[in-house]
Protein backbone atom coordinates (compact mmCIF):
# COMPACT_ATOMS: atom_id res chain seq x y z
CA UNK A 1 0.00 0.00 0.00
CA UNK A 2 1.13 3.53 -0.74
CA UNK A 3 -0.96 5.76 1.07
CA UNK A 4 -2.61 5.18 4.44
CA UNK A 5 -6.39 5.08 4.64
CA UNK A 6 -6.13 6.54 8.38
CA UNK A 7 -4.41 10.06 7.15
CA UNK A 8 -6.14 13.14 7.75
CA UNK A 9 -4.59 14.20 3.69
CA UNK A 10 -5.84 11.45 2.32
CA UNK A 11 -8.87 11.51 3.68
CA UNK A 12 -9.58 14.86 2.29
CA UNK A 13 -8.57 14.15 -1.19
CA UNK A 14 -11.10 11.46 -0.61
CA UNK A 15 -14.07 13.94 0.39
CA UNK A 16 -12.73 16.43 -2.50
CA UNK A 17 -13.71 13.47 -5.20
CA UNK A 18 -10.37 12.24 -5.31
CA UNK A 19 -9.94 8.15 -4.26
CA UNK A 20 -6.64 7.40 -3.98
CA UNK A 21 -7.58 3.49 -3.44
CA UNK A 22 -8.09 3.27 -7.16
CA UNK A 23 -4.08 3.38 -7.67
CA UNK A 24 -4.13 -0.59 -7.36
CA UNK A 25 -6.69 -0.91 -9.51
CA UNK A 26 -5.37 1.11 -12.54
CA UNK A 27 -4.48 -0.67 -15.99
CA UNK A 28 -4.80 1.67 -18.30
CA UNK A 29 -3.72 5.21 -19.34
CA UNK A 30 -7.18 6.60 -19.53
CA UNK A 31 -7.65 5.55 -15.78
CA UNK A 32 -4.47 7.21 -14.81
CA UNK A 33 -6.05 10.23 -16.33
CA UNK A 34 -9.28 10.40 -14.83
CA UNK A 35 -7.48 10.10 -11.77
CA UNK A 36 -5.19 13.00 -12.16
CA UNK A 37 -7.77 14.70 -13.10
CA UNK A 38 -9.22 13.88 -10.22
CA UNK A 39 -6.24 15.12 -7.96
CA UNK A 40 -5.73 18.38 -9.79
CA UNK A 41 -9.41 19.21 -9.60
CA UNK A 42 -9.24 18.28 -5.17
CA UNK A 43 -6.03 20.41 -5.39
CA UNK A 44 -8.09 23.60 -6.72
CA UNK A 45 -10.72 23.05 -4.45
CA UNK A 46 -8.93 23.10 -1.59
CA UNK A 47 -6.94 26.20 -2.92
CA UNK A 48 -9.93 27.65 -3.26
CA UNK A 49 -11.57 26.86 -0.08
CA UNK A 50 -7.97 28.07 1.68
CA UNK A 51 -8.28 30.91 -0.41
CA UNK A 52 -12.55 32.04 0.77
CA UNK A 53 -11.17 31.73 4.20
CA UNK A 54 -8.28 33.77 4.25
CA UNK A 55 -10.24 36.49 2.79
CA UNK A 56 -12.89 35.93 5.28
CA UNK A 57 -10.33 36.31 8.08
CA UNK A 58 -8.88 39.30 6.60
CA UNK A 59 -11.76 41.40 5.96
CA UNK A 60 -13.11 40.04 9.72
CA UNK A 61 -9.57 41.18 11.63
CA UNK A 62 -9.56 44.33 9.37
CA UNK A 63 -12.79 46.02 9.32
CA UNK A 64 -13.09 48.82 7.38
CA UNK A 65 -13.63 52.32 9.08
Amino acid sequence: MLYDVQNACYQLLKLLGCDLAAIDVIKTWKQFGVLCIEFVFACLMLFLLWKMLYNAMVRFFNPRR
